[in-house]
């Protein structure tokens, strides 16, 4: 898991908005979509929870959002 990915996830759950963020961190819209479809993918794996329903994405955010402090 790489450090940028969950910058950018952190900044994504506070913002709500991947466009937003997007633009603040001078990426592309769909390559930090991928970034957190890949994060999300690799939280599916580790915890062994994959749903359809629910996005793991948020949450995780509503999980470890308050948690998180990224130096």
């Amino acid at each position: 898991m790489e450090l940028d990915k969950l910058r950018y996830f952190k900044r994504i759950a506070e913002l709500e908005n991947i466009s937003k963020v997007a633009k603040e961190v001078n990426i592309a819209q769909s390559a930090l979509s991928r970034m957190l479809k890949s994060l999300e993918d690799e939280i599916a794996l580790k915890s062994g929870q994959v749903s359809n329903t629910v996005s793991i994405s948020m949450l995780a955010a509503t999980r470890l959002l308050p948690n998180m402090v990224i130096g």
